[in-house]
């Protein structure tokens, strides 16, 4: 029996390590991205404001 409580405490220390390199892996990229998603935004934005313009 104590067998088997060791096996579900490893199962809940590996999800735990993957749900760290899941939300690490998901940071690095939307910074990695982040001048690509705001420079994107700001064609965006110019776009608008010449279409007042017109």
């Amino acid at each position: 029996m104590v067998k088997n409580g060791n096996n579900n405490k490893n199962e809940e220390e590996q999800d735990e390590i993957f749900e760290d390199m899941y939300e690490r892996q998901v940071s690095e990229f939307f910074n990695q991205h982040k001048q690509l998603f705001d420079e994107e935004n700001n064609v965006f934005e110019m776009a608008k404001s010449m279409e007042k313009e017109y």
